[in-house]
């Protein structure tokens, strides 16, 4: 798990400012197929619709980078449940692609067919007394030529009575191969994190600020903050809700997200609670796998690099959960992002600790959870662990005048080190910016290797006060380990006590 250093732009007091245009709901300008006016859908019949997972508008763009494998996730939607179970089969089909571009003046060429394969032979079922089959994925691999824009054009038919309506027989994505993304620019085990508000900025902005030393980005990640998890009232399904700024960024992922990418930068999306019972504490281990598998259509269709999840505005109902939903836990949200892990295979997994219940912990399937998630962000300490930390090292003045020890750290700069989710020690230090550097706790927790974490933060609080040419740490008479540490790490001893980095 990365340690995160972390900026909110446009959501807490402490953003970044960033300047930046609003973005405005407009359309792409892309034509979508109608079909034939003379034959509409009636209540009579029963009618088959081939869609897009994750929200995707025909003519969505996937980007296929250097050698990796795109994919799409399509499904087949009936006009009413089905009464007996339907398979339904999806194909690759150049003619349908011929038959679009003869309809609508474009040239779209075909995507290389042997680099073009549909899982499970192309076939879904919908069960009887449902509308909605499973995703069926389309895997792209590399080919054609970079930059150049191809087509796959996909159709479905279906038994048992099904008749595909004609408004929504196929599906076409637009397929774009691009240069491999540079792996992480990461300078080192502190990751700089930017959560972009894009109803209010751009998100490019963050491509803008660079390290004066290389030149490299100073932001590391990027979230999109926020699509939302919401239930749907009708079925009781979770599912990813994007308001109009973030669906914009993602049907314009070409002109907003992909620059971001090719700098090095990785481009997030957040989830948050959005007011209704739907939380990523409450799922039951159904609903969260069905969830994981629609956000890694938002990663694949898109092409971003992880999902980060918010656990804030949800209305927990606690009491009388619905059916699929349980009663809200930390073990819970642990089992979504399991579920997430096993399905998005290396894409980054992260996690905004809003409060003591807003973070998964514990094991599912034998997995510590902290082995799951890759970025954890805490803006603010739990006042348990902060007590349990100091009562294993016999601080016992903090404990008794816990008020005064608390408004004393918000006038410190503090660097916190978690593992496995738990608080493996801290750092807390006052300065003028300008001469000195007072280092005032330098504390470990006894369960945790002292040299590691010791080194962890020592080493960061030089980073953040480079500019100040003087760091004063005043030691234990007794710990001699902590004197070997500050002296591996590069301080000197001046007495008995005091030694300095300068």
């Amino acid at each position: 798990m990365k340690y995160m250093n972390h900026v909110k732009s446009g959501l807490l007091a402490m953003a970044f400012a960033c300047a930046g245009i609003c973005f405005t709901g407009c359309e792409d300008d892309v034509v979508i197929n109608t079909g034939n006016s003379d034959k509409l859908d009636t209540v009579d019949g029963v009618y088959g619709y081939v869609k897009s997972a994750a929200g995707a508008r025909e003519l969505t763009p996937i980007s296929v980078f250097g050698d990796k494998v795109a994919t799409g996730h399509l499904y087949f939607e009936l006009s009413k449940a089905a009464e007996q179970d339907v398979t339904v089969t999806f194909k690759v089909d150049e003619d349908v692609l011929e038959a679009y571009n003869k309809k609508n003046g474009t040239s779209y060429k075909m995507y290389p067919a042997d680099k073009l394969s549909l899982a499970n032979g192309g076939t879904a079922t919908i069960k009887a007394g449902e509308q909605k089959s499973a995703s069926v994925e389309l895997n792209i691999n590399a080919g054609g030529t970079i930059g150049q824009t191809y087509a796959v054009a996909v159709s479905a038919s279906a038994n048992n009575g099904v008749e595909v309506s004609t408004n929504n027989q196929e599906y076409i994505y637009l397929v774009k191969p691009l240069a491999a993304i540079p792996e992480s620019i990461s300078k080192g085990d502190i990751l700089t994190h930017c959560f972009v508000e894009v109803n209010d900025e751009n998100i490019l902005n963050m491509g803008e600020y660079t390290m004066k030393s290389d030149g490299k980005p100073f932001f590391d990640v990027v979230s999109i903050f926020a699509a939302n998890i919401n239930v749907d009232s009708k079925t009781g399904r979770v599912h990813v809700f994007c308001n109009d700024q973030v669906s914009f960024l993602l049907r314009n992922a070409d002109k907003f997200i992909r620059p971001l990418q090719a700098k090095g930068i990785k481009v997030v999306m957040t989830i948050l609670g959005n007011h209704d019972e739907a939380g990523m504490g409450n799922l039951s281990e159904a609903a969260a796998k069905d969830f994981a598998k629609e956000l890694k259509a938002y990663l694949d269709i898109y092409g971003l690099d992880g999902i980060d999840f918010d656990d804030e505005y949800t209305s927990y109902n606690n009491s009388n959960p619905s059916p699929g939903f349980e009663k809200r836990s930390r073990a819970n949200f642990a089992r979504l992002v399991y579920e997430c892990r096993q399905v998005f295979g290396k894409k980054l997994i992260g996690v905004y600790e809003y409060g003591s219940l807003d973070s998964p912990d514990g094991e599912v399937e034998g997995v510590k959870v902290g082995d799951i998630v890759d970025l954890k962000v805490n803006p603010k300490f739990n006042k348990g662990e902060l007590l349990n930390l100091y009562a294993a090292l016999g601080r016992k003045d903090e404990l008794e005048n816990y008020d005064c020890f608390r408004k004393s750290l918000k006038k410190s700069y503090v660097i916190a080190a978690y593992d496995q989710g738990r608080l493996a020690g801290l750092v807390n230090a006052i300065s003028d910016n300008a001469t000195t550097v007072y280092v005032k706790d330098l504390l470990i927790s006894p369960n945790f290797d002292k040299s590691k974490v010791g080194k962890f933060l020592i080493e960061h609080l030089k980073s953040y006060y480079k500019a100040v040419p003087k760091i004063i740490i005043s030691t234990s008479d007794t710990d001699t380990s902590e004197l070997v540490l500050l002296k591996s790490v590069g301080f000197e001893e001046q007495d008995q006590k005091i030694l300095e980095y300068s």
